[in-house]
């Protein structure tokens, strides 16, 4: 009979040398690159995973939080180029493609994709991140560039009279609603 390679003591021995000798957040893709294993191996012996295993080798389950990479500021500016780009609000699998920014990072940072569509217009108009973010059942300012047959021109022009119509106003969030 063949002896198993791995057992509950070797992973969390081999866990705490691990730890012992690398430098940086201890993750569990780096660890079963070390050892030589997938995650599987990690469930096979421990219940709930990953966080049980760091636990019983006395290590933080998740490596400290670092700064968000890119700011809301340039995730919207890449939302508008690929949009402007495309002539359409593109999909979160475009926006990954196109931008090399995960889907998850959009989705961490604007929580759904109507939210974006929402902050997006309200940056091109104010030149200023929404803070806070819109709720996703806000009404909806489509971006003009899903605007069939606009061209940058007549963007710029449709903007620089939305800013006029809010200077007057004074209140940015009647912009685009009736006043009665």
């Amino acid at each position: 009979m063949a002896q198993r390679r791995h057992s509950r003591k070797k992973l969390i021995q081999r866990l705490r040398g691990f730890a012992k000798r690398h430098d940086g957040p201890i993750t569990m893709r780096l660890f079963c690159l070390e050892i030589r294993t997938g995650p599987s191996t990690v469930g096979y012996y421990f219940k709930r995973g990953w966080p049980e295993l760091c636990r019983l080798a006395d290590l933080p389950d998740e490596p400290p939080r670092k700064e968000p990479k890119y700011s809301a500021e340039q995730l919207l500016r890449a939302y508008g180029s690929v949009g402007w780009y495309l002539r359409r609000s593109p999909t979160l699998k475009e926006l990954a493609a196109m931008t090399g920014v995960a889907g998850d990072t959009w989705l961490r940072c604007f929580r759904c994709k109507r939210t974006l569509q929402i902050a997006y217009t309200r940056f091109e108009i104010f030149k200023k991140v929404p803070d806070p973010l819109p709720t996703p059942d806000e009404e909806l300012w489509l971006p003009d560039f899903l605007i069939k047959h606009q061209r940058p021109e007549d963007y710029w022009d449709g903007v620089r009279e939305l800013r006029a119509e809010v200077a007057a106003q004074g209140d940015p969030l009647s912009l685009g609603r009736g006043s009665g």
